[in-house]
């Protein structure tokens, strides 16, 4: 696999990761507003069971209540799973990242070296050549 592909997964694994991460915030956010919520209804019923002295108030605001905090709960319930399935995702892109890094370092070394060597050839057969001369124009004289 050339360098150059493996270097474009490696940015686009970065970038699925940054859009997890993104859509996880959003989530949280989303995830915090029905926590809210939930909290906000609980106080509203409770300062309306505090206040009023209607029995048939009391049990309608309840059912009202208790059906929308059971809405909000299950969003709130719905969003945590969605968050724990991106996060299990990221750890494997992040797993799947750290290959690609590693195999494109190993090609990296694997280029250089052989780089390396062809200088160290081309270096040797040079010395050679000049020693060869100056062997043959000893030999002459």
């Amino acid at each position: 696999m050339k360098i150059s592909s493996i270097e474009k997964i490696i940015k686009l694994e970065k970038s699925k990761i940054l859009k997890m991460n993104q859509k996880i915030f959003n989530l949280q956010n989303q995830r915090e507003s029905c926590k809210d919520l939930i909290e906000k209804l609980d106080k509203d019923f409770d300062y309306e069971k505090q206040f009023s002295n209607s029995n048939f108030f009391h049990e309608s605001y309840f059912i009202k209540n208790r059906n929308l905090k059971k809405n909000f709960l299950e969003k709130f319930t719905e969003i945590t799973l969605q968050i724990k399935i991106l996060e299990k995702e990221i750890k494997k892109n992040h797993i799947k990242l750290k290959k690609y890094k590693n195999y494109l370092s190993y090609q990296k070394d694997k280029i250089n070296k052989y780089c390396k060597n062809q200088k160290v050839k081309k270096i040797k057969k040079i010395i050679n050549s000049i020693i060869s001369r100056e062997n043959f124009s000893t030999i002459n004289e």
